[in-house]
């Protein structure tokens, strides 16, 4: 029975096999008319809900841990100053500092501003936050201040300008205590109260010697010519001045007596020519230096009045001018300027043609 069910079976299955296309599983299918590709018959196809496990395709990535950064409190900040009005912090209080006032001129005068040379001058003066009061003054000359010290924050003082004084004389008032010290400086004009007896004065010698040291004078004088020079003797100065052509300038002072030779015997000028006498043979005759720079005398000397007047230095105002230039109108009536300096040799010039 079972037989003859399974050749029923199998007889229906090839007769619906006869009733279509030819086709044999697992081969490929001829190509017919209708039919231009070629399709394999074992095509695997996903169903439209099939998902790949991503997870088991790919390797799993190794991820590195980032340590997390925690920001370090910071403590906070004190405020560099206190706002007015604002609490001060608890349990600090600020501390004052100690400022020394600076030192102060309120004012000050000196008055009158020109005067004559021996005439007062008042200096008035106000302070303010000082310890010490100083009025130094000034000169033209090269020597130290003269120096008013200790004096109140406030007063006035009446000061006398030098006969001798020339120019000009300046007051500094110095005001100071431990913080520093202020100082402010007025200057007098010192008028000049002489005029040279002659015009006008070398241009060289302006602005250090255009105001005379006194009033001109006359003095009994001497003066001789030499073949190199001349020999000048001034009595109100003491002095013998030895003129060289080459503008050398020597001074000595003339300490001829009456009880003195005249000259030198033991020496005979030539023929025109003279032997020196009295204080101008004694200097000749004892300096040899002299001697040969001079020569002989060509003519005796010869006595006049001369009109002198010195020049007001300002190096030397406060020691009796012995650096000063003289100006002097010789014999022949020409104005020399002799000026012997520092150190010698000296300086000597004319004048006047």
């Amino acid at each position: 029975m079972m037989s003859l069910l399974k050749r029923s079976l199998a007889m229906t299955i090839i007769l619906l096999l006869s009733g279509c296309r030819t086709f044999e599983v697992g081969l490929v299918q001829t190509a017919t008319p209708d039919r231009s590709t070629v399709v394999p018959m074992s095509t695997l196809t996903l169903p439209p809900t099939a998902v790949i496990d991503q997870a088991a395709a790919a390797p799993t990535a190794t991820t590195t841990a980032v340590p997390t950064i925690t920001p370090t409190a910071q403590p906070a900040r004190r405020p560099t100053s206190t706002p007015i009005g604002s609490a001060q912090p608890i349990g600090r209080s600020p501390t004052p500092t100690a400022t020394l006032s600076v030192a102060r001129i309120i004012s000050f005068t000196v008055e009158p501003l020109q005067v004559d040379p021996g005439a007062s001058v008042t200096v008035r003066w106000s302070t303010l936050n000082v310890d010490h009061v100083d009025i130094y003054q000034h000169t033209p000359d090269t020597l130290p201040a003269y120096i008013t010290s200790g004096l109140s924050a406030n007063g006035e003082i009446t000061q006398v300008i030098r006969a001798g004084q020339r120019q000009w004389q300046a007051f500094e008032l110095s005001a100071s205590n431990g913080a520093g010290a202020v100082a402010q400086t007025i200057t007098v004009t010192v008028r000049c109260p002489d005029q040279y007896f002659f015009s006008p004065l070398p241009v060289e010698d302006r602005g250090q010697w255009d105001c005379p040291d006194g009033a001109v004078r006359t003095s009994a004088a001497a003066e001789q010519v030499f073949e190199n020079g001349r020999m000048i003797w001034l009595e109100t100065e003491k002095n013998i001045y030895v003129v060289l052509n080459g503008g050398g300038l020597y001074t000595y002072p003339d300490t001829w007596t009456t009880d003195q030779p005249d000259g030198n015997p033991d020496l005979t000028p030539p023929a025109g020519r003279y032997l020196p006498v009295r204080g101008f043979g004694k200097v000749w005759s004892n300096d040899a230096a002299i001697r040969s720079k001079l020569g002989w005398a060509t003519s005796e000397e010869r006595a006049f009045e001369a009109l002198i007047q010195g020049g007001w230095i300002h190096c030397c105002s406060r020691l009796d001018a012995v650096n000063r230039p003289i100006y002097l109108r010789n014999v022949e009536g020409r104005i020399i300027r002799l000026w012997p300096g520092e150190m010698p040799p000296g300086q000597w010039r004319f004048i006047t043609p």
